[in-house]
């Protein structure tokens, strides 16, 4: 891939994976999946994202009480959500956007490599988002909403560029008490470990192991 850098720091995690350096508007998106079908994807940022939390779930809670003010009890914190318009173009991924597009629609099935739990794979980020990571590791997300909208093709079935609605909602195990980075063995924090070795690179999101 064209502009990409390999880490031998990320080997042990990304495999063959090759990680766009981040720019002012270059994402990565790197499945945390086991799954040797599926690869990185590098998109750029049109425009801003918004981060917030996700609307109708948790949150500040208003009991009611007979004959008396009805009290507010905090029930539980609201997963965060990134929605934002993305590009795939073959100018920056090396005449793979048609590829990439394909990687991220097999996103939205269930990953093979996990057996009876059938779930789509998950995914970090690295790039200028927001809250991509905490103290504990890096966050892990999933696709709530992927819309591909205007398209440049060269033939019927192969994509140029391409351009992206996406609502990415944060992962968190069911796991009572739990979250996807929360155990030093999660794939989120094994990838945040990985970036961060880079050498003399910083990544958004990351901090390098130099703490550049």
């Amino acid at each position: 891939m064209s502009g990409t850098q390999s880490s031998q720091g990320a080997q042990n995690f990304l495999g063959s994976f090759s990680v766009t350096q981040s720019t002012p508007t270059l994402i990565n998106f790197i499945p945390t999946s086991t799954n040797s079908q599926y690869s990185p994807v590098v998109a750029a940022l049109l425009g801003d994202s918004t981060y917030s939390s996700v609307q109708g779930s948790g949150g500040w809670q208003v009991v009611d009480r007979p004959k008396s003010i009805a009290a507010t009890q905090w029930y539980d914190r609201s997963p965060f959500q990134l929605v934002m318009t993305l590009l795939i173009d073959d100018q920056f991924t090396g005449n793979q956007c048609e590829a990439m597009c394909q990687q991220l629609e097999s996103w939205l099935d269930a990953d093979p490599s996990k057996g009876t739990l059938l779930e789509p794979t998950t995914f970090i980020m690295t790039g200028p988002l927001p809250g991509l990571t905490t103290p504990q590791g890096a966050r892990e997300w999933f696709f709530y909403s992927l819309e591909f909208d205007e398209a440049i093709r060269s033939s019927p079935n192969n994509r140029t560029q391409q351009n992206l609605q996406v609502t990415c909602y944060e992962y968190n195990t069911p796991i009572p008490g739990g979250s996807s980075y929360s155990a030093v063995t999660s794939p989120a924090v094994k990838a945040a470990s990985a970036l961060a070795q880079q050498n003399n690179y910083t990544y958004i999101g990351t901090q390098s192991a130099t703490g550049a």
